[in-house]
């Protein structure tokens, strides 16, 4: 299989995909550009496409089809940005990523607890370094708060 992906991130992205590439045995190209009738040759001789958050209308689905395209995977949860009916009339399988309901709930529990800490704020200080107490109070155990 050979796999072409759109709107990758060099810095983040890259290093998974590459990473997959050699674990899986797949061939792979990329580019940072989003999809658009203007690039669709990139993928030319390529099986499948990876996306983002792009819009895949039926134009440009076509053109993809039309380059030899069998199958579109998002890096998104969401799919609403796709095309999907008229992406399997053309054959084309689709692919989302998986959504978790463990995960709300998690992310949820997660900034509660930072906003109880005061994460962000104490990130703020620790990013321009300064780490002194004399502006905050303990009014409780593990709380700050500014003085008066």
């Amino acid at each position: 299989m050979k796999l072409f992906a759109y709107a990758l991130r060099e810095y983040d992205e890259l290093g998974y995909l590459d990473a997959c590439a050699h674990e899986m045995g797949f061939e792979y190209g990329w580019t940072s550009e989003y999809p658009s009738l203007e690039n669709v040759g990139l993928a030319s001789g390529y099986d499948a496409l990876c996306i983002i958050t792009n819009p895949m209308n039926a134009e440009l689905l076509d053109a993809f089809h039309a380059e030899g395209i069998k199958n579109l995977a998002t890096r998104t949860i969401g799919y609403e940005h796709i095309d999907v009916a008229h992406a399997y009339e053309l054959g084309m399988r689709v692919a989302n990523a998986p959504y978790p309901p463990e995960g709300v709930a998690n992310y949820a529990i997660m900034l509660l607890l930072m906003a109880q800490r005061k994460v962000k704020l104490l990130s703020r200080q620790s990013l321009a370094q300064d780490f002194g107490l004399q502006r905050w109070a303990s009014s409780a155990p593990g709380a700050l708060a500014p003085r008066s």
